[in-house]
């Protein structure tokens, strides 16, 4: 398969890959997995950073498109969860915002590929990005993951070949790592550090029916809270965890000041304040993670109200200013009051107000601002009930 390397300053490529089928593929895995070396290798941009360190490199969500001689690729590559400056909120809000806002636009993922170093023992931090995958993506499109193990070469420069297939047997014979993901139709892959490697594990995912994925139902289609996600209540339930073992400790260290204010202990008492103050920072931030759950989808919800409203407003104009066509301002009022009746006492004096305001206006439109402000007021039930309204 041969690779049509195209740097990003040259925009000719779009026009390459125009015709060619595309395979969208999310490349998540713990910070140090090789996640932008697979990516960087597989493309040939030499745009894609890699990091040197167990530091973070993958700061947001970004794309990155090429050709090969059969395919528009796109690797989406994503921070993870043990990210070295960003809290796994950050990080959840980071992928779950991008997810959804593909999948709305119906830019589905053939697939996922989940990263891993071999020379990375299982340790806390990689069972908690493990977890979160899960959580994110869900069982049914586990069909179209493939979890590959990288570090290879080095393993074969070092001699240690067969410690590092035996690390690949643990993983996938336990169902702590990854036996339940292949169990449930994940496949197993080596990432060989080669173009050629990379491109073989991309492409087994090209012909596989799109599934979406946990978090872009639930989000999406299910119109849950990021926090009711199950990804976002697995980090709530861990945040609600360390929540109450900072405030146990808080109350021991507010106990212990007590003692030490009545034995005049200045010295104890100047280090529990600070092992306090302390505390209290850690909690302020398990607060605003928390919040910061809760606060996203509220956010993004009124966004898409105030569009809905802006476009109601609008075609109301438009309604308003063809009734000012075709009815005189003098008719226009006289089926008003006909149906009057009908609205509440509050909303028949607000239209009585605006009817009195319209009939002392100099303007010639009077009509259509008569209508507008009328809907501004009462909304578009109220006006269907007058008879003016969008049905």
């Amino acid at each position: 398969m041969l690779i049509k390397e195209v740097e990003q300053e040259q925009p000719v490529q779009t026009e390459q890959m125009c015709d060619l089928p595309e395979i969208v593929v999310a490349v998540m895995g713990v910070t140090g997995s090789g996640k932008s070396t697979f990516i960087r290798t597989a493309s040939g941009l030499v745009e894609v950073e890699v990091g040197t360190g167990l530091e973070a490199c993958t700061a947001i969500v970004r794309d990155h498109t090429f050709a090969t001689d059969e395919y528009k690729i796109t690797l989406i590559d994503t921070p993870g969860f043990n990210d070295t400056y960003k809290s796994e909120t950050e990080i959840l809000k980071e992928i779950a915002s991008y997810l959804a806002d593909k999948y709305k636009n119906n830019r589905k993922l053939s697939g996922i590929i989940y990263l891993h170093a071999f020379e990375r023992r299982m340790t806390g931090s990689s069972l908690r990005n493990l977890k979160m995958f899960r959580e994110l993506c869900g069982d049914d499109p586990l069909e179209n993951v493939i979890l590959a193990t990288t570090g290879w070469t080095e393993a074969q420069k070092a001699g240690t070949l067969e410690k590092a297939e035996e690390h690949e047997r643990s993983l996938s014979s336990n169902r702590a790592f990854w036996k339940g993901m292949l169990d449930s139709g994940a496949q197993l892959d080596r990432f060989m550090d080669t173009r050629e490697s990379a491109l073989a594990i991309i492409t087994k995912l090209a012909k596989n029916e799109t599934i979406p994925l946990q978090i872009q139902r639930e989000l999406v289609d299910q119109e849950k809270l990021l926090i009711d996600t199950s990804a976002g209540t697995a980090i709530n339930e861990d945040l609600k965890r360390l929540q109450a073992i900072y405030e146990a400790k808080m109350a021991v260290i507010q106990k212990e000041m007590v003692e030490a204010r009545e034995a005049q202990d200045t010295k104890v008492e100047e280090a529990l304040t600070e092992a306090q103050e302390v505390f209290e920072k850690q909690l302020r931030g398990l607060r605003d993670q928390q919040e910061r759950l809760r606060y996203e989808r509220r956010s993004d919800n009124r966004r898409i109200q105030q569009q809905l409203d802006d476009s109601m407003a609008t075609i109301q104009k438009l309604n308003a200013e063809k009734i000012s066509m075709e009815k005189s301002f003098e008719k226009v009022i006289e089926d008003i009051k006909k149906n009057m009746g009908k609205l509440s006492a509050e909303e028949r004096a607000a239209v009585e107000r605006e009817i009195t305001h319209a009939q002392q206006s100099p303007d010639q439109d009077k009509t259509t601002e008569l209508l507008i402000s009328i809907f501004n007021m009462v909304g578009n039930a109220s006006m269907l009930l007058l008879s003016f309204g969008l049905s």
